[in-house]
This record gives C-alpha cells, structure tokens and sequence, in this order.
C-alpha cells in the first residue's frame, strides 16, 4: 500500500532539515567545505592581502584579471594589456574625467567614498566591493559579475564598519556604533555568502568601551585583537582571542596583556608584546603545538634601527615592508623593504603608507607589492618581490593621474534622497 504523497514530502522535508543543519555550527553559520591551513581560492580573500592588518582590501585577482579600487572608482586590468582602466563598458562614458558632478554616478565603476570601508575580492566567480548605495546614502556591499555587470546589494549599511576580512565563504566584520552620550559599542559579525544568509550572525559584542582592532582569518581560524577601555596611569590592554568558525566558539590565546598582531609568516602568527625578562620582543606562536619562540630577525632588524620608531606595514614569508618614522614622530613616506636576515634590500621612496590602499597581490604567477603614491603625478605600481629582496626598483606602473583629486569626485545625490 502506498504511503500518501503528504507524508513523503513530510519526510524529505526532513531529511533536507536534518542535513542543513548537520553542515551548519552551533553559530548557524555554514560549515566551510575546508578546515586546513590551505588557502582556497574559492572560498577567500587574496591571502597576501591578510597580512595587511588594521586596513580594508582594496585589490584581487579573478581569472587572471587583476581588479583594485582608486579613490572612488574599480579598475581592471587584463593579463594581455596589463593596463587598467575604469570597470565601466559605457561608450561615451568619461569616467573619472567627467566634469558634470550630476553625472559623476552614472560610470557604472564609479563606488563613492568608500575609502574607510573599502573592500574587493572574490568568491566563485562573483566579485565583492564596497559601494555608495545612490539611494540611501549608505555603504553596501555589492555582488557583480567580472565584468561589473548585474551589481546587486548583499549586505547593506555599513557606514559604521571598522574592520573586515573574507574567510571561506564568510564575510566578517566589526561595527563600531557610538551614542550621542557617548557609549560605544563594537560587534563582530558574520555574514554568509555562500548560505546567502537574510542576517548577519553576531558572534561577540562589547558594550563596555573596547574595541577590535584587528581581525586575521588562518584555517579553522578567525583572530582578533580586542583593546580594552583607556584608563589613566594604567593605559589599555590588548589581548586576542579566536573565532572557532568550525565549533562557534570564540577563546583566548595564552599571551599576556598588550599583544599586537604582525602578520602570519611560515605559517606562524608574528606578534609583539613586553616580556619582563627580554622586553618589548617580537615572537612566533605556532599554531600546531601552540609554542611560542622569539623571532630572531625581525628583533635583529627593529634594534638596528632605534632610535628611529619602526610601524610594519606588512609580514609575508620572505619579505617584511617596514615603514620609518623620525625621533620627531614626522613621517617620510619611505617604504623599506626588509629580508629575513633582517637587511634593508631597498627602499620605495615616496610610497604612501595609510595614505590609501598598499597591498600584495598575486597575479599571472608573480608576487607584486601594490605602492600607491600621492604625490603628483598620483600613481599604482607594481613591484615584484622578487626583484625588491635583489634590489632592483622596475615597477610596472598600472595607473598615473595628474592628481589624486581627480580619482575621487563627489557625485550629486537626487534631492530625495536624503542621509539617515
């Protein structure tokens, strides 16, 4: 006898059901198909980009086509010409050229003034950028095709976004809200590409004044650094905690106080923090037996050069960018690049540091270092690492402008539309 059709419907339902939720953790969050160290180029962010810590992404590489934000416009540029131009197929578009600010919107790679939430990478196929949403006056995120087309929002209003990161499908980020009496609040949030989630999943919230500084995806891993409330005479305190993104769960590591994330290298997390017994030192925790060891050139490189105050901008598996500051705290805009023996190998003069987007991206089988530079002419180039650990400075220039100021005009938003 034939069971109803209602009931094996019912069944299947719930098989469907039982499924979901087997493939999701306890956060609701879609387990990742990959739980290695490896980096999956579907399912993440450029992995050179993550250890450009504190700063949004601003360049990817999708189907050998290299793809960065400008001031307020997405290039591309292909592996044929190596030239970059505007995201943007309209034929009598000007571009960033357009003198009509009424007009400015209508470049189809035209983003707005995403500059503190800029984000770009890819995920199966599909490229993610930050725009200004014309409508609402807020930042979204956008998913288009690689050719710019079918843009759509994915995740919107996100004009509070205080820092990012892509992992296995998942997009996390924190938001950092401040009251008019002045309470602060800073969440770390998850928003699911793949699952295509309606919500963002909230994994932690501080109301209490700290802040996350830093968030760095690594395997089954994502690591931020939470910076508790100033206080005077005490100061603040740093300490960094994991986001499990198989169990949910969200732990400390067994560092002391004051730890500030440099960057993943051999496959270990660069840190910096005070030990009483050797001082301010930079270590190497390893993650598969959690050790923790001193790293013996990048302290040989930073005692070289005291007195000067040494910020580095980036930490990669042959090569550290560091960038100088003077005794008297003014910046010279030099780049310096560093070796693993801890030996200036060159030096990018000009090269703006937290100026806007400086990045490592890989692209045609080549590691490159992306120095974006303000001075006039404005300027991206690209220098392969390569070359800069031998010294040699043979950048290949991707953009030039006459002015910075014209890679970043304000459109005129319609009159009904007005900011929150």
């Amino acid at each position: 006898m034939r069971k109803p059709i209602y009931l094996v419907c019912i069944a299947l339902f719930a098989v469907v059901i039982t499924m979901f939720l087997s493939a999701c953790n306890p956060s609701g969050i879609p387990k990742s198909s990959n739980y290695s160290d490896e980096y999956l180029e579907s399912e993440d962010f450029n992995p050179n980009t993550v250890s450009w810590l504190g700063k949004p992404h601003g360049v990817t590489v999708l189907d050998d086509t290299l793809y960065f934000i400008a001031g307020h416009y997405l290039f591309f540029a292909d592996a044929k010409s190596q030239e970059a131009r505007p995201l943007c197929f309209k034929p009598e578009c000007l571009h960033f050229s357009e003198p009509d600010p009424y007009k400015v919107s209508e470049c189809d790679a035209y983003l707005g003034d995403v500059y503190i939430q800029t984000i770009l990478g890819h995920c199966n196929g599909k490229l993610y950028f930050s725009c200004l949403n014309q409508k609402t006056g807020h930042i979204d995120i956008v998913e288009s095709k690689p050719d710019g087309s079918e843009r759509k929002s994915v995740l919107s209003d996100i004009d509070d976004l205080a820092s990012v990161c892509f992992h296995r499908g998942v997009f996390y980020y924190v938001l950092r809200t401040v009251e008019i009496t002045g309470e602060q609040t800073t969440s770390l949030l998850a928003y699911s590409i793949l699952a295509q989630q309606k919500e963002p999943y909230k994994i932690i919230e501080y109301t209490d004044g700290s802040t996350i500084e830093t968030l760095l995806p690594y395997g089954a891993s994502v690591i931020f650094s939470k910076d508790s409330p100033y206080v005077e005479e005490i100061g603040s305190d740093i300490e960094l905690h994991r986001y499990n993104i198989k169990s949910g769960e969200v732990t400390d590591f067994p560092f002391e106080m004051d730890v500030n994330i440099y960057g993943l290298c051999d496959d270990k997390l660069i840190v910096q923090m005070f030990n009483e017994e050797v001082g301010l030192k930079f270590w190497e925790y390893n993650f598969s037996d959690e050790s923790l060891t001193l790293c013996e050139w990048l302290n040989d490189f930073y005692e070289k050069q005291q007195p000067a105050v040494t910020l580095y901008d980036q930490i990669q598996e042959d090569i550290t960018f560091a960038f100088f500051m003077g005794e008297d705290y003014q910046p010279n805009y030099d780049l310096y690049v560093v070796n693993r023996d801890g030996d200036i190998t060159a030096t990018l003069e000009g090269a703006a540091w937290g100026t806007t987007t400086s990045e490592t991206v890989t692209w045609l089988g080549k590691t490159y270092y992306m120095a974006y530079r303000t001075l006039d002419p404005f300027s991206i180039c690209l220098y392969e690492n390569g070359d800069l650990l031998q010294g040699k400075l043979e950048p290949l220039t991707l953009l030039q402008v006459d002015g910075f100021g014209k890679l970043m005009p304000a459109a005129v938003l319609p009159a009904y539309d007005v900011l929150d």
